[in-house]
Order: C-alpha cells, then sequence, then structure tokens
C-alpha cells in the first residue's frame, strides 16, 4: 500500500492493487451526476489479512470493461463517515519493482570486471 494526502480535500488516501470479486449489472448516478456500479473486491490489508468490502466504479473506467478475478489499482480515502473506496480499470502491477528482479548487482559486476580488464 501506498499512503499520501489528497491535495485538494486534504484526506488521507491509500492506493493499492484489490481483485474484483463481482459487479453489480444495475448503475447508479451519484450527486454530482456521475454512473458507478457497485462492486466487491478482495484484497490484502496492512496486516497482509485478506479483505473483502465494496467499492465504487465509475463509468469512466467500468467502460472499458473489467474481468472478475483481475487485480485493478484501488483507491480508499478517509472521509467524515467512514472510507470510500474506488476501483479504477487500469490492472494492477502487483509488487513495486526492485534491482533484485532485474540482476542489477550482477551487471554491476560484470561490468566493473570488464573495465579492469580494459585498464591501460
Amino acid at each position: 500500500m501506498k499512503f499520501s494526502i489528497n491535495p485538494v480535500n486534504g484526506n488521507q488516501e491509500a492506493n493499492f492493487s484489490a481483485k474484483l470479486i463481482s459487479m453489480s449489472e444495475a448503475t447508479l448516478v451519484n450527486s454530482n451526476n456521475k454512473n458507478y456500479k457497485i462492486a466487491t473486491i478482495e484484497f490484502k490489508d496492512i496486516n497482509n489479512e485478506t479483505q473483502r468490502t465494496s467499492s465504487f466504479i465509475y463509468e469512466g473506467n467500468y467502460k472499458y470493461g473489467m474481468t472478475l478475478g483481475e487485480s485493478y489499482l484501488a483507491t480508499a480515502s478517509q472521509v467524515n463517515d467512514g472510507v470510500i473506496v474506488r476501483l479504477s480499470h487500469l490492472v494492477s502491477s502487483g509488487n513495486r519493482a526492485n534491482a533484485d528482479m532485474f540482476g542489477f548487482e550482477a551487471v554491476a559486476e560484470v561490468a566493473s570486471r570488464t573495465e579492469e580488464q580494459v585498464t591501460f
């Protein structure tokens, strides 16, 4: 999870990966006249425990098509009366890349040995 403060409203937010379990057939409309659907998502919480909760998926996201069982980027926002979770259509990449995934240490070692051999 990545935590931040929303610069527009000052609310705390958490960005994370969530698996889409189900999505409603019905389209609802919020007070800003934006279409959305209700979904059930599954994710690992801050304690690495699996949680299921509901989330909103706005039309700007579900119009791209979303697959049940796929993991997408999600945002949880703390508001006055609880937490609101929104699910994006962007597929979650999972874990953040690190140097071990690419063997950069090994590349640096080979480059270092090559430089030693080429020294005049």
